[in-house]
């Protein structure tokens, strides 16, 4: 068994004794990592059960949902997108919001608005940050632009 079995199995084991938000998603996302986009759904659904109002969360189940090809991405970025506009309501500086706004906005075909917060993000920001929006201009076809981003990472 390698490490990232350990760590489905021991995340398994640690929500059957507290399921919480976060462990139902950290579980999603390693079984998104290894193509097990059906049982990443589940996670994700039950992580929304408990949190909702989560963008994150509704953006990791969009992209399962577009990865196994299910006509719900659509609905699940678009909930993702309003739940982070929400946010930036709150805190209108949030280059975190603002990276992963600009990628549910660009799932959504929503070409302007996305590239109007992916070009907020600079050297300036975090790695997390510039890869997000390095994904934004991949998927508007920005292949220049996502590779600069990705540049700006330092590892």
């Amino acid at each position: 068994m390698d490490d990232l079995d350990n760590a489905i199995d021991f995340t398994k084991k640690s929500i059957e004794l507290e399921p919480t938000d976060n462990a139902y998603s950290n579980l999603g996302t390693m079984l998104f990592s290894i193509g097990n986009y059906e049982d990443a759904i589940g996670s994700y659904q039950s992580a929304l059960e408990i949190s909702k109002d989560n963008f994150i969360i509704w953006g990791n189940l969009a992209d399962a949902y577009k990865a196994s090809e299910k006509s719900l991405s659509f609905s699940s970025y678009e909930q993702a997108s309003e739940l982070a506009q929400l946010s930036l309501k709150t805190n209108s500086n949030d280059s975190y919001t603002k990276s992963h706004l600009s990628y549910y906005l660009a799932n959504l075909n929503n070409t302007a608005d996305a590239l109007f917060y992916a070009s907020q993000i600079n050297e300036n920001n975090t790695g997390l940050e510039n890869f997000i929006t390095a994904l934004t201009y991949e998927q508007l076809g920005m292949t220049e632009e996502s590779i600069r981003h990705l540049s700006l990472i330092h590892i």
